[in-house]
């Protein structure tokens, strides 16, 4: 099984009868692509828009020590969050589409920005927003609830340039 997006093949993550997650080449122009899925000598085509960024979280959140966040095991304010998604953009140093992230820094060229609540993270509350090590193409942003959060399932957003993640990923803060 092989993925096309335009004339680069795609690195595969994961194939089943039912779902193929790939990830976008790297070098991949913004536009509109034919994306090819070919298959025992069979070919099936779709258009998809690539663009610079997409970011995207995904609904699972960790304590830095690995345990999930979740209603028994909440997060307090001043507490640090591991937030995952996708979409985010280039990195430095850069890796080829598909590569394990090492265990090493690795940092999202452009600089983001972050909401919990209604309330903006500073500088000093984004203390790492880059890939997730031993991961391909999954970034991880660690970070700080605001001290003056208040208690309740508080909206997480995270920007990159001018777009933003989508809306309605809630982290459970108590205080």
């Amino acid at each position: 099984m092989r993925v096309y997006i335009g004339p680069l093949a795609a690195p595969l993550l994961y194939v089943s009868p039912t779902q193929i997650n790939a990830i976008a080449p790297l070098a991949l122009l913004p536009g509109d692509w034919e994306v090819a899925v070919v298959f025992d000598g069979r070919v099936g085509t779709a258009r998809a828009a690539v663009k610079a960024f997409s970011p995207g979280l995904f609904p699972v959140m960790r304590h830095p020590d690995g345990t999930p966040i979740d209603r028994q095991r909440s997060a307090r304010p001043g507490d640090w969050i591991l937030v995952y998604g996708t979409g985010f953009g280039a990195t430095t140093p850069a890796l080829g589409a598909g590569a394990l992230a090492p265990p090493l820094p690795v940092w999202l060229v452009s600089p983001v920005e972050a909401r919990i609540g209604d309330l903006p993270l500073g500088r000093d509350d984004i203390y790492y927003a880059g890939l997730a090590p031993g991961f391909a193409g999954l970034y991880q942003f660690n970070l700080r609830v605001p001290v003056q959060a208040p208690a309740g399932d508080l909206e997480v957003v995270v920007r990159v340039e001018e777009e933003w993640s989508q809306r309605g990923l809630k982290v459970p803060v108590t205080r």
